[in-house]
């Protein structure tokens, strides 16, 4: 269990340094933590989501044999990205709806 939560929270902290250093206009910690959690608990639940579809309801080697777990792999990735992509347009919702306006030069 502390396993685990222990690699919870380095992924958390991956995709958190992922949203400070890459975009071109750093954000700070308290307002791109929410969504960095947010991205590792929508990945989580899509990852476990996709196992559960696979395990109980989807035929993938059947229907397209070997190259099944290459669409299987493919779709994941999909779902992480997006996952990515979704947390940290809340890191920038929140980081807009936070920001000084004065700071920007548009507070006139």
């Amino acid at each position: 269990m502390l396993h685990g939560l222990a690699v919870v929270g380095c992924v958390t902290l991956g995709i958190a340094l992922v949203y400070r250093f890459a975009p071109a206009r750093p954000l700070s910690w308290r307002r791109l933590a929410p969504g960095a959690v947010f991205a590792v608990l929508a990945w989580l639940t899509a990852s476990f989501g996709l196992r559960f579809y696979v395990v109980h309801f989807g035929n993938y080697n059947v229907t397209y044999g070997s190259i099944g777990g290459v669409i299987l792999l493919m779709l994941w990735l999909y779902l992480g990205n997006a996952a990515l992509l979704i947390g940290a347009e809340i890191s920038s919702v929140i980081d807009d709806a936070t920001r000084d306006p004065s700071a920007t030069g548009q507070g006139r």
